[in-house]
């Protein structure tokens, strides 16, 4: 009790000061009753928030892991892509007048101005992949009397591209004699086209393309550069992957405009 009394004057000091606070207090507590009427508004927002960040959570985890499988794919095209931009633009210079046969300009000018390894890289797929759509029906299809059916226009395709290639092979091995040249019409004649499916023609297709970029990719600057004579006419080695790739969109076109549209 004597230590309450103690405090009793130095309580009775501190009243009046409380009592001077109490306005000021009150005057606050509007400010706090809005503040917390805000937040109390906001807590079903934030927690919409929260639970669409929650469902989201598993979404976000898929694509970063996607990502994160993808990185050594994606890294590894963007090497081999690279690369090939360098080493192709350097070794298969666009051909120029007298590299070959006037004649062959019409096909190399249907090729774009990209690098003719990654052309004929995927001109391969997607040329295949539209073979191996076609019906019997559209392969058996002439668009006139006396004109190839489409099965014969690809069969020719296949037998144009072995030439070039093994022409392509011949030049940069400084190959000196007069290479013959191959009667279009005979080969499709004697060929043996109808009973092919168009799935065979489609790998028979993609085989070809393939061996044809392998040999262009392991050939360097000066085998690339060396000219030989093809159907008694000079020609350049390098000339051949923008021939050949000029040749299938040449009758990609033909195919288009002639066959299917009157299929």
């Amino acid at each position: 009790m004597l230590i309450a009394y103690c405090f009793l004057p130095i309580a009775y000091c501190l009243l009046p000061i409380a009592y001077c606070l109490l306005p000021i207090a009150y005057c606050f507590l509007p400010i706090v009753y809005c503040l917390l009427l805000i937040a109390y508004c906001l807590l079903p927002i934030v927690y919409c928030l929260l639970l669409i960040a929650y469902c989201l959570l598993p979404i976000a985890f898929c694509l970063l892991l996607i990502a994160y499988c993808s990185l050594p794919i994606v890294c590894s095209i963007l090497v081999i892509f690279s690369s090939m931009s360098t080493y192709t633009t350097t070794v298969f210079p666009r051909p120029v007048a007298g590299d070959c046969s006037d004649y062959y300009f019409r096909y190399i000018n249907l090729v774009p101005e990209v690098d003719i390894l990654t052309l004929l890289h995927t001109q391969r797929d997607w040329f295949g992949d539209w073979i191996e759509s076609l019906t019997d029906d559209q392969l058996q299809h002439s668009y006139a009397p006396g004109k190839w059916t489409l099965a014969e226009m690809i069969v020719h395709v296949l037998d144009t591209e072995r030439v070039f290639a093994y022409r392509m092979l011949a030049v940069s091995r400084n190959e000196k004699k007069s290479l013959p040249g191959f009667e279009q019409d005979d080969y499709v004649r004697d060929g043996n086209h109808d009973p092919i499916s168009s799935e065979d023609l489609a790998n028979e297709w993609k085989a070809i393309r393939s061996s044809t970029l392998y040999l262009a990719r392991h050939m360097n600057g000066e085998m690339a550069s060396r000219i030989g004579t093809a159907n008694d006419v000079a020609v350049r080695a390098l000339s051949y992957p923008y021939i050949m790739a000029g040749h299938v969109l040449h009758h990609y076109r033909i195919a288009q405009e002639r066959y299917l549209l009157t299929s």
